[in-house]
């Protein structure tokens, strides 16, 4: 179980500096996107694009030598944002969260989020022209941060370790819808076995998908 020495990890998590540097821009990144008018403005759009840069997606977003910078993703990003109609899509699953949602019914609106914001080629967020998996779970992290887990490296590693879910050791490793809506299960099944409410008092007013990726990342890593 992941989630088995939770208390330990997610303290461990909260006092590494950039733990503690991830935790405040995860806050601002979602007060921003509270506060926007939109999903798709250029205030949610910045934020998001904050937030990406300071969560390591750097090296994907931007390529100087082709002029490929701070305002090229963001007006990637906002076209991909308003081509999925993302304010429909806020309507749809804001209210729902990952102890009680049923993931399996959500495939269709997860797909109809996740491809979008993960696709490469022209158009596509990673400024090199490859899939964007890692950011488009990071960008549905902070649209919905009540529902939806980050998947990096180190988190696939803890459930390729805890379930055996085909992600590979080495790059490219693997990632793909299919496999997220699984951990998805899979970290719905750990929160509610092991109690969102004790869950929450590891890390107060933060969303339980983002003590459970604390505690993945630690693992995984």
């Amino acid at each position: 179980m992941i989630l088995e020495n939770a208390e330990y990890w997610v303290r461990r998590y909260d006092s590494d500096r950039k733990g503690r540097k991830w935790n405040r821009v995860a806050r601002e990144t979602y007060q921003a996107l509270r506060s926007a008018s939109s999903l798709a403005c250029q205030e949610a759009v910045e934020a998001l694009r904050v937030g990406l840069h300071e969560f390591v997606m750097y090296r994907r977003m931007y390529l100087l030598d082709n002029g490929l910078g701070k305002r090229e993703f963001e007006d990637r990003l906002r076209r991909v944002l308003e081509d999925m109609d993302i304010d429909t899509r806020a309507a749809e699953l804001a209210e729902l969260s990952l102890d009680s949602a049923d993931i399996g019914g959500l495939s269709r609106p997860i797909m109809q989020i996740y491809f979008p914001l993960a696709s490469g080629g022209d158009g596509g967020l990673d400024a090199r022209g490859d899939n964007f998996d890692v950011g488009a779970t990071k960008i549905m992290h902070f649209l919905f941060p009540e529902l939806f887990i980050m998947l990096d490296s180190h988190v696939a590693m803890a459930f390729r370790k805890h379930y055996g879910v085909g992600f590979r050791q080495k790059p490219p490793y693997g990632y793909s819808v299919g496999r997220y809506i699984e951990c998805l299960e899979h970290a719905q099944e750990e929160i509610r076995a092991y109690g969102p409410d004790k869950l929450r008092e590891l890390a107060p007013d933060t969303p339980l998908p983002r003590i459970f990726d604390k505690v993945a990342w630690g693992i995984g890593g």
